[in-house]
């Protein structure tokens, strides 16, 4: 879980991913499960949370997007959509329900 707190109207937002940890470079890695199928607005969320997270700071090093095998393709283009417009994003990885890494994008 993550608190951001706009000090000026003092507003805050509280974003909340699967789950998160830090990597040998004390770079966060956060992890998102979309295994009940790939929602574009649901994931623009996350992005849109992302990039405030890069902007408050936070050195982000790979996001982990968990999907079923056969919403890999639809993930990789959502996701090379959003690169393109609201770049630039950290490292992204997509892996199956079952631990198989299907692809990346740098």
């Amino acid at each position: 879980m993550f608190t951001y707190v706009d000090p000026i109207t003092n507003a805050s937002r509280v974003f909340i991913w699967d789950d998160a940890g830090i990597d040998d470079m004390g770079n966060v890695v956060l992890l998102e499960e979309e295994s009940n199928g790939v929602v574009p607005l649901h994931v623009e969320g996350h992005i849109a949370r992302l990039k405030v997270m890069l902007n408050k700071g936070e050195s982000i090093g790979n996001v982990v997007w968990i999907v079923n095998r056969k919403d890999f393709r639809e993930m990789l283009n959502l996701l090379r959509f959003y690169r393109s417009y609201m770049g630039p994003l950290p490292r992204m990885e997509i892996w199956s329900e079952a631990g198989t890494r299907l692809g990346h994008l740098e």
